[in-house]
């Protein structure tokens, strides 16, 4: 079997890479074995610097949305400021001060390259002096409690800042958030959110996420939900015995009310005469709150 240098595997490796024609033809012109030529190519692959494998995954999608929208921002701003990342810092600072509640302090400190603490002590410095900067505190004011008052007090910081926007004013969350706060806006449903957390602390959770009882009666579940049918709505109420996974009783209502919850109870008590360890675990809702449906409980709990 013939030797080849390496002069000569180079050139037919360089020829076969360089040019349009098969394999086949290049080792058949050449008057190399087949099984030769093949030998070469996959060493000379083997050579070759690999690409580095990133996984792809959910989380780095998040990373790299995040860190293209922080991107497109900084290019926002440097195509707005009136300087550049080598001017003197009172000027960059002059520019931020006016960009300031439109985008980001991170993007806004990045982009012109101002520390964030130097950019913080600049701006609370001159808050008060800045005329400027007030006047469009009390015009962001304006729009965000016209914004807050059409939805009926639904909307928070993050509704608010999108529905400004939509509009064309250019605010970052942050600075509604801060606006907000100072005029003592909460959205209602953040606020009922807290009131039921607060309410739902008072009851000890006794079945603590444990779903397993040992006998019929012992643990009962509940819970209330709506659905659809010909464009109304309905409410059902259903309570499970735990041992059985099977539905005790159940009740539909054109209405979320106690009574949707106390027949359905009265229903499964009097059919199925629990003892006096029953508990009853719900969601801790109001309507299963004791001061609204105080006549379906009795000393079992």
């Amino acid at each position: 079997m013939p030797k080849y240098t390496e002069k000569v595997k180079q050139a037919v490796i360089e020829r076969y890479l360089a040019n349009n024609k098969s394999a086949k033809t290049i080792f058949t012109e050449a008057g190399i074995p087949r099984s030769t030529f093949y030998g070469w190519l996959k060493e000379h692959n083997a050579n070759q610097p690999q690409p580095v494998q990133i996984g792809f995954t959910p989380k780095n999608f998040r990373i790299l949305t995040n860190k293209v929208a922080r991107l497109e921002s900084i290019i926002e701003i440097l195509k707005t400021v009136d300087c550049t990342v080598h001017s003197p810092l009172n000027e960059k600072l002059s520019e931020l001060d006016r960009l300031h509640g439109q985008y980001s302090v991170h993007a806004l400190c990045d982009a012109l390259d101002v520390p964030r603490g130097t950019f913080y002590n600049h701006l609370y410095r001159n808050k008060r002096n800045n005329t400027w900067y007030a006047k469009r505190r009390e015009e962001l004011k304006i729009k965000i409690q016209d914004i807050y008052d059409e939805s009926h007090q639904r909307f928070g910081s993050g509704k608010i800042t999108a529905v400004l926007r939509g509009k064309g004013i250019a605010v970052s969350p942050e600075m509604v958030r801060e606006l907000m706060s100072d005029m003592k806006l909460i959205s209602i449903r953040q606020d009922a959110k807290d009131m039921y957390d607060k309410e739902t602390q008072k009851y000890k959770n006794h079945v603590n996420q444990q779903f397993d009882a040992k006998i019929p009666n012992e643990v009962w579940v509940s819970d209330i939900t709506y659905f659809k049918s010909k464009n109304r709505a309905y409410y059902i109420c259903v309570i499970i015995d735990l041992f059985s996974r099977m539905v005790v009783a159940c009740k539909i209502s054109y209405r979320n009310s106690t009574q949707l919850v106390k027949m359905p109870f009265r229903q499964a008590y009097e059919g199925r005469q629990p003892g006096a360890g029953l508990i009853f675990h719900t969601d801790r809702g109001m309507n299963y709150d004791q001061k609204h449906s105080a006549n379906i409980y009795g000393s079992f709990m």
